[in-house]
C-alpha cells in the first residue's frame, strides 16, 4: 500500500503511468524530456515493473491492431 492514500502499489503505478502518457499526448510538452519515478520501498519495485510491462504490451498490441486495420 502506498502513502497516506493507502492505494495498492500496482494500482498507483498504473495511475502514474497513465498520467505521464496522457500528458505526453495531450499536453504536447516541448521542454520535458525525462520523467523519473522514485520508488522508496523495495517491495513495490516488482509492482511498478509489472505495470510498465503491461503498458508496453498494450502499446505494442495497439500498434499491431492499427497496422492490421490499415491493410483493409
Amino acid at each position: 500500500m502506498t502513502g497516506k492514500f493507502n492505494i495498492p502499489a500496482g494500482e498507483m503505478a498504473d495511475s502514474m503511468l497513465n498520467a505521464v502518457g496522457e500528458f505526453s499526448i495531450n499536453g504536447k510538452p516541448t521542454h520535458l524530456r525525462l520523467v523519473r519515478i522514485a520508488i522508496f520501498k523495495l517491495s513495490m519495485v516488482e509492482d511498478f515493473a509489472r505495470a510498465v510491462a503491461k503498458k508496453i504490451e498494450e502499446r505494442n498490441a495497439r500498434g499491431f491492431r492499427d497496422k492490421v486495420k490499415g491493410t483493409d
